[in-house]
């Protein structure tokens, strides 16, 4: 833990896909079932906390240049731990844009783009508080991302300063029932 940082700097080898899918870990459901000193409540467990057990974040990665894997943007299945590739390729140009002109995005390997899914949250909790957990299931979620990219020896660093037009445009999303909230943005060291 005390080795993490934002680092806004990435190497030009391409991000291996095994390092890629143990990042996506982080929002990979778990069943209680599956682990016998819980008792099984028919809840979803993560490895990040989230208010209520709702987990309304969705991830996406946008595949730079990552080996064995066509450069392109895809919705991560957690339940299966696969990706879905969705009508989405853009330039590295485009990519800045979408970043709000962070000239430092165009070197990535992957990024991981989190939307949060307003329904999930509202039905239980239907008061303005929603907005703040959405937000710090957001957090969670890509602190466990730094640690994992940490650990894997991987450069790393969230941002939120996005246009997020061009992200919802991207992942094909409706603002009023998705919001774009963020985006991790990985790689290798120099």
């Amino acid at each position: 833990m005390s080795r993490r940082r934002s680092v806004r700097e990435f190497g030009e080898e391409p991000l291996r896909l095994r390092d890629l899918s143990a990042l996506l870990t982080a929002a990979r459901p778990t069943r209680p079932e599956t682990h016998p000193d819980i008792p099984a409540t028919g809840n979803v467990f993560k490895t990040s906390p989230s208010g209520g057990a709702r987990h309304p974040t969705e991830v996406y990665v946008y595949a730079r240049n990552v080996k064995g894997l066509a450069p392109g943007v895809y919705h991560y299945d957690g339940f299966r731990h696969g990706l879905t590739p969705l009508d989405g390729k853009i330039d590295d140009d485009q990519l800045i844009a979408l970043a709000g002109d962070q000239q430092w995005t165009g070197n990535a390997g992957a990024l991981l783009i989190y939307t949060s899914v307003i329904e999930r949250n509202q039905w239980k909790y239907p008061v303005s508080r929603t907005y703040r957990v959405l937000l710090m299931d957001v957090g969670h979620l890509s602190q466990t991302v730094y640690l994992l990219a940490t650990a894997l020896g991987l450069n790393v660093t969230f941002t939120a300063a996005l246009r997020d037009e061009l992200v919802e445009d991207l992942l094909g999303c409706d603002p009023a029932n998705e919001l774009v909230l963020g985006m991790s943005v990985v790689g290798n060291r120099l």
